[in-house]
Protein backbone atom coordinates (compact mmCIF):
# COMPACT_ATOMS: atom_id res chain seq x y z
CA UNK A 1 0.00 0.00 0.00
CA UNK A 2 1.25 3.19 -1.08
CA UNK A 3 0.60 6.81 0.37
CA UNK A 4 -0.57 7.96 -3.45
CA UNK A 5 -3.37 5.41 -3.11
CA UNK A 6 -5.37 7.52 -0.08
CA UNK A 7 -7.98 8.83 -1.00
CA UNK A 8 -9.54 10.82 1.72
CA UNK A 9 -7.78 12.95 4.32
CA UNK A 10 -9.85 13.85 7.77
CA UNK A 11 -8.16 16.71 9.40
CA UNK A 12 -9.50 17.75 13.04
CA UNK A 13 -7.86 19.71 15.22
CA UNK A 14 -8.32 17.31 18.72
CA UNK A 15 -9.55 14.17 19.21
CA UNK A 16 -11.46 14.48 22.49
CA UNK A 17 -14.45 12.73 23.72
CA UNK A 18 -17.08 14.26 21.66
CA UNK A 19 -19.27 13.52 18.88
CA UNK A 20 -17.43 15.62 15.45
CA UNK A 21 -14.41 13.40 16.59
CA UNK A 22 -16.12 10.07 17.31
CA UNK A 23 -18.05 10.42 13.89
CA UNK A 24 -14.62 10.98 11.72
CA UNK A 25 -12.71 8.20 13.15
CA UNK A 26 -15.75 5.69 12.65
CA UNK A 27 -15.85 7.33 9.10
CA UNK A 28 -12.37 6.71 9.05
CA UNK A 29 -12.67 3.01 9.92
CA UNK A 30 -15.72 2.57 7.23
CA UNK A 31 -13.84 3.97 4.65
CA UNK A 32 -10.72 1.96 5.16
CA UNK A 33 -13.36 -1.67 5.39
CA UNK A 34 -14.96 -0.44 1.99
CA UNK A 35 -11.55 -0.45 0.52
CA UNK A 36 -11.01 2.84 -0.21
CA UNK A 37 -7.85 4.28 1.35
CA UNK A 38 -7.99 7.30 4.39
CA UNK A 39 -5.70 9.08 6.42
CA UNK A 40 -6.64 11.58 9.25
CA UNK A 41 -4.21 14.53 10.43
CA UNK A 42 -4.82 15.80 13.86
CA UNK A 43 -3.33 17.23 16.74
CA UNK A 44 -1.84 14.81 19.57
CA UNK A 45 -3.93 15.95 22.30
CA UNK A 46 -7.06 14.25 23.42
CA UNK A 47 -8.18 10.83 25.10
CA UNK A 48 -9.20 9.33 21.53
CA UNK A 49 -5.84 9.47 20.15
CA UNK A 50 -4.54 6.07 21.66
CA UNK A 51 -7.01 4.71 19.35
CA UNK A 52 -5.33 5.60 16.39
CA UNK A 53 -1.53 6.54 16.92
CA UNK A 54 -0.20 3.32 15.84
CA UNK A 55 -3.01 3.32 12.57
CA UNK A 56 -1.30 3.48 9.40
CA UNK A 57 -1.31 6.80 7.43
CA UNK A 58 -2.17 8.99 10.47
CA UNK A 59 -0.30 11.61 11.30
CA UNK A 60 -0.57 13.67 14.84
CA UNK A 61 1.04 16.89 14.88
CA UNK A 62 2.15 18.53 18.15
CA UNK A 63 1.60 21.99 16.52
CA UNK A 64 -2.50 21.50 15.60
CA UNK A 65 -4.14 23.23 18.81
CA UNK A 66 -7.43 23.99 19.44
CA UNK A 67 -6.80 27.34 20.77
CA UNK A 68 -6.66 29.90 17.93
CA UNK A 69 -5.08 33.18 18.36
CA UNK A 70 -2.38 35.58 18.31
CA UNK A 71 -0.35 33.56 21.13
CA UNK A 72 -0.61 30.71 19.39
CA UNK A 73 -0.04 31.97 15.55
CA UNK A 74 3.51 30.39 15.01
CA UNK A 75 1.84 26.97 16.16
CA UNK A 76 -1.04 27.91 13.84
CA UNK A 77 1.95 28.67 11.25
CA UNK A 78 3.90 25.04 11.89
CA UNK A 79 0.84 23.39 11.51
CA UNK A 80 0.14 24.65 8.36
CA UNK A 81 3.32 23.84 6.70
CA UNK A 82 2.89 20.45 8.65
CA UNK A 83 -0.18 19.58 6.80
CA UNK A 84 0.79 21.06 3.17
CA UNK A 85 3.79 18.69 3.73
CA UNK A 86 2.30 15.62 4.91
CA UNK A 87 -0.40 16.56 1.87
CA UNK A 88 2.64 16.63 -1.04
CA UNK A 89 3.95 13.32 0.55
CA UNK A 90 0.90 11.28 0.05
CA UNK A 91 0.25 13.17 -3.47
CA UNK A 92 3.91 12.51 -4.33
CA UNK A 93 4.11 8.95 -5.84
Amino acid sequence: MKLDEVAVLYIITKLELGGAQKVCLSLLNGVNKSGIKAGLISGSDGPMTSRVKNSEYVYLLDSIKREVGLRFIISEIKAFFQIIKIIRKIKKD
